[in-house]
């Protein structure tokens, strides 16, 4: 059992590739609106968003909705989640591990890592969840919708603090498609292209592809290599079929190819050796074996004379020294990863006020990656240099039956579905652990599980009418998980099985009253639940780890939102103007924790009791002219636990402050437009602004990781576009990210109560990139 507890599952988890948001509503209020996805109404840019399963005006849904349009992910340069967090505010996409290891968190929603909890964010890509096990593929992108607060009766379990919604473009009726080149900073080269081929009445057929490499941005001293690089691999072809009048069929095929470097993560801070916070000891591991001070440490440097002499110490004053783009790592940073998925949506309209909806998913991911988890010259803890360090390997497939349809003249439009997830997951992960070789080698480890989840849901919403300004809104879902987890053979456990069933309702409520044609206020009160499981990185017994198993409960949430909407004119002026509060209640949330066990750390997952979250949201955008847009937006967020006491093994353990919850997170843009002379084309200037406070990468950080916090950061880009070049459909741009090159972090890694060691992930420096872009 020492053995065991001398290491845990690295990277098991990972979410996709989830107020509103003025920065993301806005975007597309721009010239050149994103067809099918804005309709003009009292002459501002009215969005069409699918928050409920169909089509509805953005400024018309009694929820917080942030949308970006594919124009504004192209004018903004949006290639990675990550980039997604600067234009959605209260979005927030920490990097755990690595570049490729990312987790999405609204309001105070996320995961830790090693917990193997379920994200409390899903990705959905063309209605359906999808999980790709890696970088996502930000190409010919219609829209992405992000919604916040618990969407469980829609959008299933595990949805408690939102979900984010990518759509896909479909093909229309006409020949038509772009390509797209791009040259940037670090070697980063870019081509992508679509082209939508009528095949004949009825069949519409949509191909598009992208390549790209390059984009290290941080440089290995310790063998030269540049991390952060991918070279990506991805075709994708989409089929419409309308074989008669009221079928519609549309079928998505995507395969992707990764390989590259991830970005490393680097030491940010340690225990020192025998050091206590609030008269417990911490775990210092790390210190005391490579410190300058420690015979062992010093007949490892008399063995290897090129190693560096200050120890952990020393390795954290150097990197500071460095900075967040340069790193002295000894361990690898491999990732590669295969993706591919199969997507038909089929809808049959049997009369005018009723149609049904099917909706089928398959996926499978393979990924394969190695990390130095430490972020230090020292083998700390990291993959071993094998083949397959660590896989992550799924298999999803899911079925949804939808009838949708009105009653009574209009007045009530329902829909009532049932829903079947299948879904396998494969881990088989190699690590080590303190080597001072040639003296003594690592204490390697494995972790390797296989996982099932089968889950049935039944659930209806509706809306009702009550007069020709109130609507009142109502939903339930009611959901059955079968879970199993088993280990296996090659595990550190051996053979092993364990299984549970869960059965939880997800529910809401709301009512709308549209005081005038452009303004509407709204309250909504959702309910929605997480999964329960077991952590196979535990002993594997059947009772929680309070008891000293690896068992833990589901987590329930409710949450009470409160909001108004404008959408019109002030004066001549296009304005839109929103803003909320809402309050959210978490109940045994899912939480993971090392804690000592005969001396050495040991991986858990609580349920920490109660925690509350809330907060408030404002945005605005405006057209004061015809050449000018502008929109700014605001998001505040105090997320705390009110219950913070758990046990596990039989120790008590206080948890806080919650963590990947900057209090303050806003956004700030304009855009120009001005035509040339002699229609020679149109020149536009944007400018970005991001900003947000600090925040924490523990839930333990008040006391078993201390140092655990990561400064607020603010981030400034800009763009200057040139379109239709000359009369033509040719159009070129500059873009330039983090202009004052802003030195900030992503995302950590917190082992500090396992190893001694907090380690970070870098954000980005500045980047120049150029681009040419041809319509036909």
């Amino acid at each position: 059992m020492k053995k065991a507890s001398a290491g845990f599952y690295a990277a098991s988890m990972m979410a996709l590739p989830t107020g509103w948001t003025s920065a993301a509503l806005a975007q597309d209020a721009a010239p050149v609106p994103v067809a099918g996805t804005e309709r003009a109404v009292a002459g501002s840019e009215e969005i069409v968003v699918t928050a409920r399963r169909r089509e509805e005006s953005l400024s018309k849904v009694p929820i917080s909705i942030a949308t970006i349009g594919g124009a504004s992910l192209e004018r903004q340069s949006i290639r990675s989640e990550s980039d997604l967090q600067t234009a959605v505010p209260g979005l927030i996409v920490r990097q755990t591990g690595s570049s490729n290891a990312i987790n999405y968190a609204i309001r105070g929603q996320s995961i830790d890592a090693y917990s193997n909890s379920a994200p409390g964010v899903l990705p959905y890509i063309n209605e359906v969840q999808i999980n790709t096990l890696g970088a996502a593929t930000f190409y010919d992108i219609e829209n992405i919708q992000v919604l916040k607060g618990p969407q469980g009766t829609l959008f299933g379990r595990n949805a408690t603090g939102g979900a984010v919604l990518y759509q896909f473009r479909q093909p229309k009726d006409e020949f038509e498609g772009f390509v797209t080149g791009r040259l940037g900073s670090f070697d980063s080269r870019q081509l992508t292209a679509a082209v939508t081929l009528p095949l004949a009445p009825g069949i519409g057929l949509r191909l598009a592809g992208n390549l790209q490499s390059g984009g290290g941005f941080v440089k290995n001293i310790f063998n030269g290599e540049r991390l952060g690089n991918l070279t990506q691999r991805s075709i994708r072809g989409t089929l419409r079929i309308e074989p008669a009048d009221g079928i519609t069929s549309v079928t998505t095929v995507q395969y992707t190819r990764d390989r590259g470097r991830s970005t490393p993560t680097e030491i940010y801070s340690y225990n020192a050796c025998g050091a206590t916070n609030g008269g417990a000891t911490l775990n210092s591991s790390a210190d005391c074996l490579y410190n300058p001070s420690n015979p062992l440490f010093q007949a490892y440097l008399a063995a290897n004379p090129n190693a560096p002499i200050g120890g952990i110490p020393g390795a954290l004053a150097a990197q500071r020294q460095l900075g967040p783009w340069k790193t002295n790592i000894d361990g690898q940073s491999l990732y590669r990863n295969r993706n591919v998925f199969v997507i038909n949506s089929t809808e049959i309209e049997l009369s005018p006020t009723l149609k049904i909806k099917n909706i089928l998913g398959f996926n499978r991911g393979r990924r394969v990656t190695g990390t130095d988890f430490d972020g230090t010259p020292y083998a700390v803890y990291h993959t071993p240099n094998v083949a397959i360090p660590l896989l992550n390997d799924t298999h999803q497939f899911s079925e949804e039956l939808q009838v949708q349809g009105t009653l009574f003249n209009d007045r009530l439009n329902y829909v009532v579905g049932v829903y079947y997830l299948n879904q396998r997951d494969i881990f088989d992960g190699n690590n080590a652990a303190f080597s001072l070789l040639p003296l003594f080698p690592a204490t390697e480890f494995k972790y390797a599980s296989k996982n099932r989840d089968r889950s049935l849901a039944g659930f209806v919403q509706a809306t009702y009418r009550l007069t020709d300004e109130i609507n009142i809104t109502g939903g339930f879902r009611y959901t059955r998980d079968k879970l199993s987890a088993n280990n296996l053979p090659t595990s550190i456990f051996g053979a092993s099985s364990q299984s549970r069933t869960e059965t939880n309702p997800s529910w809401t409520a709301s009512i709308d009253y549209q005081i005038a044609p452009s303004l509407m206020i709204y309250a909504a009160t959702r309910g929605s639940w997480r999964t329960g499981g077991y952590n196979n990185t535990s002993l594997p017994l059947n009772i929680p780890s309070a008891q000293g198993g690896n068992e833990f409960r589901p987590e329930t949430t409710e949450d009470v939102e409160i909001g108004v909407k404008f959408n019109g004119l002030i004066g001549d002026t296009p304005v839109t103007f929103s803003t909320d509060i809402f309050a959210q209640w978490i109940h045994d949330i899912q939480r993971a924790a090392f804690v000592p066990v005969n001396g050495n750390p040991a991986l858990v997952t609580n349920n920490v009791p109660e925690a509350r979250v809330t907060g408030a949201e404002a945005q605005f955008t405006a057209r004061p002219a015809s050449w000018l847009n502008a929109g700014g937006s605001v998001t505040y967020v105090k997320a705390r636990f009110t219950e913070p006491q758990a046990f596990a093994l039989g120790t008590p353990l206080t948890y806080g402050p919650f963590a990947d919850v900057p209090k303050w997170s806003g956004v700030l843009y304009a855009e120009g437009s001005w035509p040339l002379s002699g229609d020679t084309g149109t020149i536009t200037l944007r400018g970005d602004f991001y900003a947000q406070t600090s925040s924490y990468f523990s839930n333990l950080a008040a006391t078993l990781t201390p140092n655990t916090r990561i400064p607020g950061y603010a981030i400034a880009n800009a763009r200057l576009g040139w379109s239709s070049i000359a009369g033509t459909k040719l159009s070129a741009a500059l873009y330039v990210r983090n202009i004052t090159k802003e030195k900030y972090y992503v995302g950590g890694l917190p082992t500090g109560s396992g190893f001694g060691i907090n380690s970070v992930s870098p954000g980005r420096p500045r980047t120049f990139e150029g681009e040419l872009r041809f319509e036909f």
